[in-house]
């Protein structure tokens, strides 16, 4: 069996934890948090800034968050500010203890030799011990006025947040099933600017949206494949997962959207 280590990290609000690694000089990366950890503990409400990065799949395109941490340590050795990489599984089950990889970030760092029948671990800090980490860099996209509203929102009482950065409140949870991709959906919703501009509202007419969720937005889309059937939900959306920098119709450019939405039913 191979080894796991203990170790602790504090994100950027503060808070820390601690669980288990495995060393893997095959991870580029400083830490890849996974993601029964991190749902386990409400990362998703606790890092702060990241953003949604593709690849690391050899069969198969997959999807890792990257984040800024204060500090690490284990075994001893202490580390200040780094990048990191959690995974993105939202199909993963919450549980606390395995917390992820250490990489070759942390790894070359140090000579190292690993004891596996004794699950021991023997460092020695090289000349790269001293060296800085990258941090991750982020490119915000929206407009000043949407970022800091979301920024704002995102701490208040009974929002929660997904790994892309949907912001989400629930208003009333139905008991129906879920719709899937493959499914035709009947919604209703009214939607605004974060300004409070009206856009649209299917209230008005009482003729609800119904089509397939690939012709909506990425944020509509995520939400409502969450949502029991019955559910009615109010979404802050990033401007990524609406219309991004280039706007539509009477949407600027950079605009994040609240939608208040609910799923009537969806059919095969």
């Amino acid at each position: 069996m191979i080894p796991r280590f203990p170790i602790s990290i504090t994100l950027d609000n503060g808070e820390s934890f601690s669980g288990r690694v495995m060393f893997d000089t095959g991870n580029a990366f400083s830490l890849l948090v996974s993601a029964p950890f991190s749902k386990f503990h409400n990362f998703n409400e606790k890092l702060g800034l990241t953003e949604t990065t593709s690849g690391r799949g050899l069969h198969a395109v997959t999807r890792d968050r990257v984040a800024n941490i204060q500090a690490l340590s284990f075994n001893g050795f202490k580390f200040g500010k780094m990048g990191i990489r959690l995974t993105v599984n939202d199909q993963a089950e919450p549980k606390d203890g395995y917390l992820g990889i250490l990489g070759i970030e942390i790894i070359k760092r140090f000579n190292v030799i690993l004891n596996y029948a004794q699950k021991r671990i023997y460092l020695k800090p090289n000349h790269l011990y001293q060296d800085s980490f990258s941090l991750a860099a982020f490119k915000k996209i929206g407009d000043p006025a949407s970022i800091t509203f979301l920024e704002n929102n995102r701490s208040k009482s009974g929002i929660h947040t997904t790994s892309s950065g949907l912001q989400y409140e629930v208003l009333k949870q139905g008991d129906g099933p879920k719709p899937t991709l493959s499914d035709r959906v009947a919604l209703h919703y009214k939607t605004t600017l974060v300004n409070g501009t009206k856009l649209w509202n299917t209230y008005d007419d009482q003729k609800p949206w119904i089509h397939h969720l690939d012709k909506t937005i990425e944020g509509v889309k995520e939400a409502a494949l969450l949502m029991p059937a019955g559910s009615k939900w109010k979404l802050y959306i990033p401007a990524a997962l609406a219309f991004g920098e280039s706007g539509y119709e009477q949407v600027p450019p950079g605009a994040a959207l609240i939608y208040e939405l609910e799923v009537l039913n969806s059919e095969k």
